[in-house]
């Protein structure tokens, strides 16, 4: 691969100031160029600028475009190119019978020779907010806008969204013919039974899938990231406070590219994620506590259930700065989900999901810079 990367940076300052940080404008730009071997040549640009009308406000912006190369593992490698087969079937459409759990599933995974690029186009345009009027406090609020295409990933192969989404519909064939597994398999090594043949000897497969790295068509999402804290000194020490997430306005895929979108947003994808957080110094000792929100949404094809919950948990912070004792060093105490909530329930083979499922967690450390 070879690679040409050029960069320029112009300030432009309001009349009657010529000193950087003061009100005006800046622009920056770059260019690069990549050449590979085997995918051909890019050119991918990026602009962006800073415009601070006065010392409370700047307003920002940019837009640029990247490329990604499939790595060598993406394509050509072997090592994990195999049929995995299970002799259950745990990840099923939503109206499939109890008894469908009883046959065989079979994916095929590994790389992918016919992978293409992935290429993306985004741009941002947000304003910084620091009010001298109030000291402590920063709010920033950025619109984002990306369009991804050929991304380079697998089928939802856990996740009922895969057979309720009609673009994911070539990647997998339920109740297979041999013919039509042994088309799809052709030489790749078995991995879980002795033979395709075996797997029709008293019952049949559920589903054969492609689950090797594909281009996924792409992803088109925009929305809001935000952003308040205030940190306001006391004459105990500090007391603080933030808000911050992302609001998702719109979220468009497609399994092919050039292929019909489907709107994420109706169908397993929630719209805020944000954490909220409260803290308070109190000499050497530090306490934080978070409320961790994401966003419950609508789910298609489970015929018992169109909707999963939204997730919260709560995480509390506690430090003691040694600093007496050891520079720029801290014991720490953390309780992640400290009331142990379940993520919501979903009735599919997984049964939770929107959120991770470890429970409480207690963790002490020591952190210490060098």
């Amino acid at each position: 691969m070879k690679s040409v990367f050029a960069e320029a940076l112009i300030p432009i300052f309001g009349a009657g100031n010529d000193m950087p940080g003061m009100r005006g404008l800046q622009i920056s730009g770059s260019i690069r160029y990549d050449d590979y071997s085997d995918v051909g040549g890019t050119t991918n640009p990026k602009i962006g600028f800073n415009y601070k009308p006065f010392n409370d406000l700047v307003i920002r912006g940019n837009y640029g475009t990247s490329f990604h190369a499939p790595s060598l593992a993406d394509t050509t490698s072997t090592a994990d190119a195999r049929v995995q087969i299970y002799l259950f079937s745990p990840f099923r459409a939503g109206n499939s019978s109890p008894f469908d759990i009883l046959r065989p599933s079979i994916f095929l995974a590994g790389g992918n020779p016919t992978l293409k690029p992935e290429e993306a186009k985004t741009w941002s345009l947000g304003v910084d907010f620091t009010p001298r009027a109030i000291q402590g406090l920063t709010a920033s609020v950025t619109y984002y806008n990306v369009k991804f295409i050929d991304a380079i990933s697998v089928p939802p192969i856990t996740s009922p969204v895969l057979y309720s989404d009609p673009n994911y519909a070539s990647y997998y064939i339920l109740s297979p013919t041999l013919a039509q597994v042994q088309a799809l398999v052709g030489n790749t090594p078995l991995n879980g039974a002795p033979s395709l043949q075996s797997l029709y000897i008293g019952t049949s497969p559920y589903v054969v899938m492609d689950a090797r790295r594909t281009n996924l068509g792409g992803v088109q999402v925009d929305g809001l990231d935000f952003n308040i804290g205030y940190l306001r000194p006391t004459g105990f020490g500090s007391i603080s406070a933030s808000f911050s997430g992302t609001y998702t306005l719109n979220r468009k895929s497609q399994s092919v590219r050039g292929g019909p979108s489907s709107d994420n947003l109706k169908n397993g994808e929630g719209r805020l994620a944000m954490v909220a957080a409260l803290g308070a110094k109190l000499g050497d000792f530090l306490a934080r506590a978070s409320l961790n929100h994401r966003d419950g949404y609508p789910i298609l094809g489970n015929p018992s259930q169109d909707h999963v919950s939204a997730f919260n948990t709560v995480d509390l912070f506690l430090a003691y700065d040694l600093g007496k004792l050891i520079s720029n060093t801290l014991l720490t105490l953390n309780l992640d989900n400290a009331f142990d909530q379940d993520p919501p329930y979903l009735n599919s083979s997984t049964g939770y999901t929107n959120g991770g499922t470890l429970g409480r967690l207690v963790s002490f450390g020591v952190r210490t810079k060098f």
